[in-house]
């Protein structure tokens, strides 16, 4: 398959982070090595995105993608939001899964995006019967889970959180601090921050004291905040929805 070059009379500026722009030139290689797709072939995409559209951070990556491929006339992408800020129980899931065979089972891509965790877990668990051997491209994810090591044509961009680097740095700014609030939230991606936060603490000052709060509704939230001691820290790590379902 051949890429040809954008319409160079289009102007158009893109704004990547680094990460994003490195996640482009992974989509790229793999649409332009020989197993990507055949030569003189229109390219089919496929992206799911984890969530829903109004998330400015999943909404940067989907306009990215699409402003992005824009250019080229032989590119179709194909988007799918999983939304799973609302829902996120096994029952749904299932109902993801037949509407994805539903849908999918007798069209073939050439390449699948996924932002984020659910969206990755859930093409992963289903590639075999849905979408067999297509590559995925990832990114967003905060840990690859054990089940993918042996799996083949996927790749992408982990996330890192700097826990220990973060702390170093505010203690070295203030170093009266005694206490810090943990910040998250009580959704998968909440959760999974929580889970690496607590391995990675272990290399922070143990004399500090780390209070996790995420079950909560905004206000509840604000007060915690408001009633800190002298010498408190906030952490603030996710916070999309608090327990009354509302969205930040």
């Amino acid at each position: 398959m051949s890429v040809s070059k954008p319409n160079e009379n289009r102007t158009k500026i893109h704004y990547f982070r680094p990460k994003f722009l490195f996640l482009i030139i992974l989509i790229l290689f793999i649409l332009t090595t020989p197993s990507g797709a055949s030569e003189n072939k229109s390219v089919e995409i496929l992206y799911v995105n984890s969530y829903h559209e109004g998330l400015d951070w999943s909404d940067d990556i989907t306009s990215g993608i699409h402003d992005y491929f824009a250019d080229y006339n032989e590119i179709s992408i194909s988007t799918e939001y999983l939304d799973t800020k609302h829902y996120n129980s096994d029952s749904y899931y299932e109902l993801l899964q037949r509407l994805f065979v539903e849908k999918y089972s007798s069209k073939s891509f050439d390449l699948i995006i996924t932002s984020d965790d659910s969206s990755l877990n859930f093409i992963m668990k289903n590639r075999d019967e849905i979408f067999p051997k297509t590559p995925v491209v990832f990114c967003g994810v905060n840990g690859l889970s054990h089940v993918f090591q042996n799996e083949t044509n996927i790749t992408g961009i982990l996330e890192n959180l700097y826990i220990t680097e973060t702390v170093n740095a505010a203690t070295g700014i203030n170093p009266d601090l005694k206490e810090f609030l943990v910040v998250t939230d009580n959704t998968l991606t909440g959760e999974s921050y929580r889970r690496i936060f607590e391995e990675k603490r272990t290399g922070s000052n143990s004399i500090l004291k780390f209070t996790h709060v995420y079950d909560v509704s905004i206000n509840e939230l604000i007060n915690k905040v408001e009633d800190l001691p002298a010498n408190s820290a906030v952490l603030y790590i996710v916070f999309n929805r608090d327990k009354e379902g509302r969205f930040f």
